[in-house]
């Protein structure tokens, strides 16, 4: 008894070892805190005030999916959007983190060639400069060549030369006042050698993707924070939820704060955060079909003010961010036009530089795992469980009598294990198809194909009758001496052409000349 009492005290406090490493890697715990600057480093200027420079915005859209099958509304809305909404908002750059179907890159359906701005094939250095500084947005093409159709386009590749063109425009990017990275596929679905993509993006701001479709909206914020400090923002897709910069489509107005700049997004490490102390205005942008009428702003539920119209989309509000020094502090502005439209935006920020907010966990596990890992995750324990079970069956054990062996601590927890890794898998499948559609879902051999057989693996397994076992564990053995004989001997056998049949030289023993004349010919 206290043996077993011992095993559950060990059992559990390894569980909650493993739950505070898991919330930790994920978000939960949060990194630590950055230590303060010496005040003569910090740069106060310029600080956010009343003036229109120094800003410009930009827009990213994902996951067009343009078909002559499906949805003809979404053409069409994608044309409305490249004319009315673009028009409205007058971006610096509009980022298309797509990956387009196409048959090769010299295709005339290639119309990335010859609408885009850039128009170059692969990754690329883009520098957008401004009167205030100059700013990198850095393309990652990690989609397969040839391209396969999906499912199998899940996973996105990069190879030894194309992260060493990556790591180049790095390097060059360290020159802007700050960079930005974008690309179709999230980190966790992209295969890159080492060092790894996210090492080589460290530098970055931000990194901006689509490809994941907010898991079919049961995930509408797929946001994170690399452990470098780097951002990893996942759009929501174009093809089903008509969204663009987590913003719906068609939806005036739109409202963007800019200072206070949200805590979740700052980043101490990559941002000169402490200008926020020494802003003297709240600035916020507001973009609408009809002309703004009115930009109320709150904070902690107190009403300081309306906004006053600065010039195009940029709106200001004298504020003394020292009343705001200690804490938390939550930031409201309600935005309506002479339509009568109206939309709100709020988030938490903080004038103290020590201060962070850490992201859904879950969004933080489905952004930084890389998930050709959790394809393995799945198949390597369910090879070894049937192994496992194939060596209960051996002990003459069936699936009721091993578990009555009066060792519930070990037994259960083996079952309870796949139990759990199966409804993981099958939650990838309904993740599958909601994300690619019922046509990749019915072809996909290591997700929907596994998950079908697998009870039907197992099955099997525990009920092998006796004789049938019994054959397959001679034939198992049989071909595992078969094997072993030969590559035991293979170095010291003559070949054909070389000896006589039947004749080996004096290096082989008599024990693996035994076993290899076993061997059917």
């Amino acid at each position: 008894m206290a043996g077993v009492l011992a095993l559950r005290v060990v059992a559990g406090l390894a569980a909650a070892a493993l739950a505070a490493l898991l919330l930790e890697h994920y978000g939960l715990a949060g990194p630590p805190s950055p230590l303060p600057k010496p005040r003569d480093a910090q740069r106060p200027h310029p600080a956010p005030g009343s003036g229109a420079h120094n800003v410009f915005w930009g827009l990213q859209i994902s996951d067009i999916h343009l078909s002559r099958f499906q949805d003809p509304g979404r053409a069409l809305d994608l044309e409305k959007f490249c004319s009315e909404t673009v028009d409205t908002i007058q971006p610096a750059l509009v980022l298309a983190t797509d990956a387009y179907n196409i048959p090769s890159l010299e295709s005339i359906t290639n119309y990335y060639r010859k609408y885009s701005a850039v128009r170059k094939d692969g990754s690329f250095h883009y520098v957008h400069s401004t009167p205030f500084g100059n700013y990198s947005f850095i393309s990652v093409d990690a989609t397969q060549k040839p391209g396969p159709k999906r499912p199998y386009n899940f996973f996105g590749i990069l190879d030894e030369k194309q992260m060493e063109e990556l790591l180049s425009f790095s390097k060059k990017s360290s020159q802007s006042n700050q960079t930005i990275w974008f690309g179709h596929f999230t980190t966790s679905t992209i295969l890159s050698p080492s060092p790894g993509i996210r090492t080589v993006m460290s530098s970055a701001t931000a990194y901006m993707c689509g490809h994941l479709h907010t898991l079919g909206g049961l995930m509408p914020v797929l946001h994170t924070r690399h452990f470098t400090g780097t951002l990893e923002l996942e759009v929501g897709d174009w093809k089903d939820n008509r969204s663009f910069a987590d913003v719906t489509f068609d939806k005036w107005p739109v409202v963007l704060i800019t200072n206070p700049k949200s805590l979740l997004y700052s980043c101490a490490k990559h941002e000169p955060l402490e200008r926020l102390f020494h802003s003297t205005h709240i600035r916020v942008l507001a973009f609408s079909l009809s002309p703004i009428t009115s930009v109320a702003v709150k904070i902690d539920g107190v009403n300081v003010g309306q906004a006053a119209h600065l010039s195009g989309p940029i709106f200001i509000l004298k504020w003394n961010p020292k009343n705001y020094s200690n804490g938390t502090h939550t930031i409201e502005v309600s935005v309506q036009d002479s339509a009568g439209r109206s939309r709100s935006a709020h988030h938490i920020f903080s004038a103290q530089e020590n201060t962070h907010l850490t992201f859904d966990p879950l969004a933080s596990f489905i952004l930084l795992t890389d998930h050709y890992i959790v394809v393995v995750f799945f198949n390597i324990p369910l090879m070894a469980y049937i192994c496992w079970s194939l060596l209960q069956r051996s002990f003459g054990h069936n699936f009721r009598s091993h578990l009555h062996q009066g060792k519930h601590l070990k037994i259960i927890p083996v079952h309870l294990l796949i139990l759990l890794l199966y409804i993981w898998q099958v939650y990838s499948c309904y993740f599958l198809h909601v994300t690619y559609g019922t046509l990749a879902f019915f072809f996909s051999p290591l997700r929907t194909w596994l998950t079908l057989l697998t009870p039907v693996l197992i099955r099997c397994v525990w009920t092998l009758n006796a004789t049938e076992l019994g054959t397959f564990m001679v034939q198992l053995k049989s071909r595992g001496f078969q094997l072993a004989a030969w590559q035991k001997s293979s170095l010291h056998i003559c070949s054909p052409d070389l000896c006589p049949s039947g004749r080996w030289k004096a290096s082989v023993s008599g024990r693996q000349r035994a076993l290899i004349k076993e061997i059917p010919k």
